[in-house]
This record gives structure tokens, C-alpha cells and sequence, in this order.
């Protein structure tokens, strides 16, 4: 779960920056949109000493002409600025929906869990009936709680989707109304150079040289709106790409966290079966667990090799208290071999599962004391290549019982 986390969180990190990249085509921070704007700016000066050194054009349709064109830029100033806001919003949106789904799949699993729990209840004959019922209706009353947590949860996350989805739709008709206004604006400029070309008519040099710089002007205003389609597909589309992929990790955390809340509410067990162990450690499941998690290492690991190096508690070795095959002085001595011999059970094992915690750090190869490393383990516990393997059948036939 940390790594999925932590994977979630270096996505996010991608996730806002292709977003920040969208944003930057509105805003002009883009490379190949701000190139078109420059052009675009060069082109406009060009066309504007031409219109202002004119003498033939009237100084009332030249003011008019400046009016318009700023009205426009302020016009596509704030229509894009409104495509920030509205894609801003949309990341909003997005991260409120995951969120809600998150706190949807734990209500699923809390309420499957629940089920279940109920199903595991013991007929009242059954010995230990009462006490393990008990404990069930203990989970399943945590449970509940935590259910109606998450559902109170759910409800005001809810409410906060529909302000953010009803902001964005507020949003989105501010830029119908932008758009529209910014078309009667154009509409007024093709007029008013109209107006301007009609007013050189009577000299056809200074009017081709008006039509040619007017023209260079709007083909790079068009330029500009094309290359700001084309480079906000591209934004969008790695911006999509980039969310699925979070999404695909979210989905992981949230798979992830269903399978902890199951785990959380099952009622305790006992990892290994009363009878499992004969001689000396009859009756001593417990204590074997119990050492085990002492000292932080896997108790169906400790337990298979019990198994395997005592023949299941049932050595001359582990009549001793040496379940382990633990070569080295015990409290009692020690065999001419070398394995130590210990007055106790609680005292052999203490000591051999201690020893076995300590490989940890006394072997780089060994990372933890558990099934993934029972290779590792193998190759410093026992000489030969088939203990590991011994080891592997025993853990899994314990596991399954």
C-alpha cells in the first residue's frame, strides 16, 4: 500500500503538470502559441502604421478600428481565462469523484464484511460458541460504525460534487456569452475594414498595400487560433492519458484497501491448530506463535521448520526443547554435536527463534523472516539445496489447514 501511494503521489505530481500545460495554450506560456502570438503581434503593428499614417482614413473610423481590435483582445483575454477556470474546475470534478468512489469502495467492503461476519457465527452447541460469537458482534458493531462514518462522508463529498459541477456549468455559459459577444466584435471589424478599404479607393496602391498587410494580419490571428486548437488537443490528450493512469493506481489502493478492512474485522483465530505438535510441544500452538511475533517473524514459518527439523516435536532432539535444530549452548548443555539441549519449551524456543530473527541483519540476502525469503533463509540455515523447499510444502500444508 505505501508503494502504491507513493506511485499515486508521482503520478498526481504528472497529472498536474499536463494540466498546468493546458492551461498554458490559454494562457500564451506555451511555446509554439506564444510563437503564433508574436507573428501575430508583427503582423498587427505592420497593419496599424499603415491605418494611423493614412491620411485618406478618417481619424473617427481609425479610433473606431483601435476600440474594436482592443475590445478584442480583452474579449480573448477573458474567454481564455475562462478556459482556465473551466479546466481547473474539471480537475476538481475529477479528484472529488475519485475521492467518492474511494470512500464507496470502503462502504462496499465494510458492508461485505459485515455479511460475512455474520455468516461465521458457531452453532451455540459448539465449544467456544459464546465467547467467538461475541467477538463477531463486537467486529460487526465496529463495522457499522465505521460504515456509518464513511456513509456521513460520502453524503457531504456528494453535495461538494454537485457545487463544483454546478460552478463549472455556471463557468461554461459565462463563456458562451464571452464567445458570442467576441463574434459581434469580429462581426464589427469586418465592417469596419471594409469601411477602411473603401476609403482608399482612389489610390489602388495604398489600398493593395492595406489589403495585403490587413491580410497578414488576419491569417496570423487565424494562425493563432489554429495553433492553439492543435496544442490544446495535445495538452488534453496527455492530460487524459496521465489520469487514466492514476486511475488504474487508484483502483490498486482502493482494491488494496477493501482487502485491509476484510482483514481488520476478521475475527482472531488460531493461526495453528491444536494437535498440530506432539512430545514437548503438545498443546503449545500458541507458544509458538507467540514467540514468533515476539521477535517479529512469520509464526507459519517458525512453525514449518518445527515441523521439519523435529519431525513435528516428535525428535530425541526435541525431547531437549531444541525444536529448531539450534546448534549452540542451552541452559542445559549440549549434545556432542553441538545442539544445545534447553530445561524448558518456552526457553528453546525464545532461543532458536531469536537466533532465526537475527538473520536479518547478519545477512544482506535476507530481507525479512518470511515466506518470500525462505530461499534466502535456506541458504544459511541448512547446508544442501532442498530444505528451502521442505520448508515451502510444510508452510503451505500449515496454511491451508
Amino acid at each position: 500500500l505505501e508503494e502504491l501511494e507513493t506511485a499515486k503521489n508521482d503520478k498526481q505530481g504528472e497529472v498536474d503538470k499536463a494540466k498546468d500545460n493546458v492551461n498554458a495554450v490559454y494562457s500564451g506560456e506555451n511555446e509554439a502559441v506564444k510563437n503564433a502570438m508574436d507573428a501575430e503581434k508583427t503582423a498587427k503593428e505592420k497593419y496599424d502604421d499603415l491605418v494611423n499614417n493614412n491620411k485618406d482614413i478618417d481619424d473617427k473610423l481609425k479610433e473606431e478600428r483601435t476600440k474594436n481590435l482592443d475590445d478584442i483582445e480583452k474579449k480573448e483575454t477573458e474567454i481564455n481565462k475562462k478556459k482556465t477556470d473551466i479546466n481547473n474546475k474539471e480537475s476538481e470534478i475529477t479528484t472529488k469523484e475519485s475521492t467518492i468512489t474511494d470512500i464507496q469502495s470502503s462502504i462496499d467492503a465494510l458492508s461485505s464484511t459485515i455479511s460475512s461476519l455474520s455468516g461465521q457465527k458457531k452453532p451455540a452447541s459448539e465449544e467456544g460458541a459464546a465467547e467467538y460469537n461475541a467477538q463477531i458482534d463486537e467486529k460487526i458493531q465496529a463495522a457499522n460504525a465505521e460504515k456509518e462514518q464513511l456513509q456521513a462522508q460520502l453524503e457531504t463529498e456528494k453535495g461538494n460534487l454537485e457545487k463544483l459541477k454546478g460552478e463549472k456549468e455556471t463557468l461554461e455559459s459565462e463563456l458562451t456569452t464571452l464567445e458570442t459577444e467576441l463574434g459581434e466584435l469580429e462581426d464589427a471589424k469586418t465592417k469596419i475594414e471594409e469601411k477602411i478599404l473603401a476609403a482608399l479607393e482612389g489610390d489602388k496602391d495604398a489600398k493593395a498595400e492595406m489589403e495585403k498587410a490587413m491580410k497578414e494580419y488576419n491569417d496570423a490571428r487565424d494562425n493563432v487560433k489554429k495553433v492553439q486548437t492543435t496544442e490544446e488537443t495535445k495538452a488534453k490528450e496527455t492530460l487524459s492519458t496521465q489520469q487514466e493512469e492514476l486511475d488504474a493506481i487508484n483502483k490498486k489502493i482502493r482494491d488494496k484497501k477493501a482487502e485491509d478492512i476484510k482483514e481488520k474485522y476478521q475475527p482472531e483465530q488460531d493461526i495453528l491448530k491444536k494437535g498440530t505438535f506432539k512430545g514437548n510441544l503438545e498443546g503449545k500452538e500458541d507458544l509458538i506463535v507467540e514467540t514468533a511475533k515476539k521477535y517479529n517473524v512469520d509464526p507459519i514459518l517458525v512453525a514449518s521448520i518445527i515441523a521439519l527439523e523435529s519431525g513435528w516435536g516428535t525428535s530425541e532432539l526435541a525431547s531437549h526443547n531444541n525444536f529448531m535444530g539450534y546448534r549452540a549452548s542451552g541452559d542445559a548443555g549440549k549434545n556432542s554435536k553441538g545442539f544445545g539441549y534447553f530445561t524448558t519449551p518456552e526457553i528453546g524456543l525464545d532461543k532458536a527463534v531469536k537466533n532465526l530473527a537475527s538473520y536479518v541483519e547478519r545477512f544482506s540476502d535476507v530481507k525479512a523472516i518470511d515466506y518470500d525469503n525462505i530461499d534466502a533463509i535456506g541458504g544459511h540455515y541448512c547446508e544442501g539445496n532442498t530444505w528451502a523447499g521442505k520448508i515451502k510444502e510444510i508452510y503451505n500444508q500449515l496454511k491451508n489447514k
